[in-house]
C-alpha cells in the first residue's frame, strides 16, 4: 500500500486532518491514485457548487511520508518506528515512548493511521 485507502483518508478528514496535507489523491471516476499535483488544481479554482461534485469524485490519500509528517514531538518525546521480523512476518511497533505504542503493525500506513487517530481522542494533537 503505497497511501491511505479512501475509507482511511474520510476517516483521517472526520478527525479534523486538514486535506492540504495530503500529498495524493483518489479519482473515484477511474479508481487510482494520482500525485496531489495533479488533483489540486482541479479542485481549487471551481466554485462552490462546482467543488462539492468534484468532492464527490475526488479523495485526498496519504503517503507514508505524509502520514509520518503529521506525527509531531509531544512532550518532548519523538515518534519512533522499529521494524522486527518474525521467521514468516514483518511488524512495526510505533511508539511515543511512555506515551502511546502501537505494538505488532502489520503496515505502516494503517499504524501511522491508527496513531493519527488515538491522539486525536487523547487530545494529543
Amino acid at each position: 500500500m503505497i497511501a491511505t485507502s479512501i475509507e482511511q483518508s474520510k476517516k483521517l478528514l472526520e478527525l479534523g486532518i486538514n486535506p492540504e496535507t495530503a500529498d495524493m489523491c483518489f479519482d473515484k471516476g477511474v479508481h487510482s491514485i494520482k500525485a496531489h499535483l495533479e488533483c489540486d488544481p482541479i479542485i481549487t479554482y471551481f466554485t462552490k457548487d462546482q467543488y462539492n461534485e468534484l468532492v464527490d469524485r475526488y479523495v485526498p490519500a496519504w503517503s507514508l511520508n505524509a502520514l509520518i509528517e503529521l506525527l509531531p514531538e509531544i512532550k518532548g518525546t519523538p515518534f519512533v518506528m522499529q521494524k522486527f521480523k518474525t521467521e514468516n512476518n514483518n511488524y512495526y511497533n510505533l511508539e511515543y515512548e511512555g506515551i502511546i505504542m502501537l505494538p505488532y503493525c502489520k503496515s505502516l500506513v494503517d499504524g501511522c493511521v491508527e496513531m493519527i487517530e488515538k491522539l486525536k481522542k487523547e487530545n494529543l494533537i
